[in-house]
């Protein structure tokens, strides 16, 4: 991309409010959610992005994980997984 402002109408976010998540992404994020793990005292931390940020989360997978393309002979790193979906 050649700049911010074209990222941002790529993305279909306003100008203004890209900026502001890229230089305050903290508070574009609600309380972090720890998730039960099956090995006690241990728990999965996650951090969950408010709507500006989760929709431009989503458009980046739209327009660029989403099309990614893997050989057949490629696997994932963990059972079940696949390159695409743990990209």
């Amino acid at each position: 991309m050649r700049s911010p402002r074209v990222l941002a109408v790529a993305l279909g976010v306003p100008p203004r409010v890209f900026e502001e998540i890229v230089l305050n992404p903290s508070r574009h994020y609600l309380p972090p959610r720890v998730i039960a793990s099956s090995t006690p005292g241990k728990g999965r931390r996650i951090d969950r992005p408010k709507d500006p940020l989760k929709r431009i989360q989503r458009k980046i997978h739209e327009l660029v994980v989403a099309q990614l393309v893997f050989p057949p002979d490629l696997h994932g790193g963990l059972p079940g997984g696949s390159p695409k979906r743990l990209a």
